[in-house]
């Protein structure tokens, strides 16, 4: 489907099997990935969507450019693993969940559950 795409950037007709393939789900969610006129024009088919597929295939080709310049995602904040397990252990979550609160926790609750588990383990 994306080399479907990729052909009418490149404005080079497709065959109808080619145009059977498209989603129009799929093609918007494409779209709205570029920082250009993409985004608008997938906004604009979000808006009216009885707008035909064929009408739809001449506006990208006229109003979006050969190149996309995709959105940039943010890179993954580097989480400390280490405090990530403490925290599932201390709250007897899963590490996911311990990770979203690893996010909201001070240093100072982060800290006390650190030296509670260690006071906990010197028992033992």
């Amino acid at each position: 489907m994306f080399k479907v795409f990729t052909k009418i950037l490149k404005d080079q007709n497709i065959s109808e099997e080619e145009e059977a393939l498209i989603s129009e789900f799929v093609m918007n969610r494409w779209l709205s990935g570029d920082t250009g006129m993409g985004l608008t024009v997938a906004q604009i088919f979000n808006i009216y969507p009885g707008i035909p597929l064929k009408a739809k295939i001449v506006m990208i080709k006229e109003l979006v450019s050969p190149r996309v310049n995709y959105i940039k995602y943010p890179s993954q904040i580097k989480k400390n693993d280490k405090y990530i397990e403490m925290i599932s252990s201390y709250y007897g979550i899963s590490y996911d969940l311990a990770s979203d609160y690893y996010e909201v926790m001070s240093t100072e609750q982060i800290k006390e559950i650190k030296e509670y588990l260690e006071d906990k383990g010197g028992r033992n």
